[in-house]
């Protein structure tokens, strides 16, 4: 059914994009966009990288106040398509034109993470809480870090800040985290 759904929606948006006439109201980079979330939820990563770099490439003159979101996505898809330097390329400069933007940070510590470069990883999550400590994801990786790291203490800590911060993380994450530390 979702692969109907979204194969039904991918069609629509492809047609729209393939006969987009440039009204005002309809920016091509959005067009882009929603065809990457579609291929991100088909799991089609290498489909996803293009379409959200077309929308960052439409983005920068028809809808900038979204260029830094588009990017953020593309980066993602990046990595979920296995391509960390590209990912690692993007976060930065995400990062040159917003200094602060604490989701590019959070995603080069994932990068770290996936590249086994744990205290880089930590530095960046570093940098991130000191411009907004109520991020969750932060804390997501900063417990993985740090138990990879054998800072078990912390790692427990950065776990109950996360679930703090996300209610939906004690299913997820710190459950099946709790259960490697903890036997009762």
């Amino acid at each position: 059914w979702l692969l109907d759904r979204n194969a039904a929606a991918l069609t629509d948006v492809t047609f729209a994009i393939n006969h987009y006439k440039g009204k005002p109201d309809v920016f091509k980079s959005t067009m882009f966009y929603l065809q990457g979330e579609i291929y991100d939820d088909l799991q089609k990563f290498p489909e996803a990288v293009t379409a959200y770099g077309q929308a960052v490439r439409f983005a920068k003159k028809d809808n900038p106040i979204r260029l830094q979101d588009y990017k953020f996505r593309w980066a993602q898809a990046k990595f979920n398509a296995e391509d960390l330097s590209g990912a690692e390329i993007i976060y930065h400069d995400m990062l040159k034109d917003f200094p602060g933007d604490v989701g590019a940070m959070v995603g080069l510590a994932r990068n770290m993470l996936n590249q086994e470069k744990y205290e880089e990883g930590l530095k960046w999550l570093k940098k991130a809480e000191s411009f907004d400590e109520d991020y969750s994801e932060i804390y997501r990786f900063k417990m993985k870090l740090l138990d990879l790291t054998g800072q078990t203490d912390e790692s427990i800590d950065a776990a109950l800040k996360y679930f703090e911060l996300d209610q939906d993380a004690l299913e997820t994450v710190v459950a099946p985290y709790a259960a490697k530390h903890y036997s009762y």
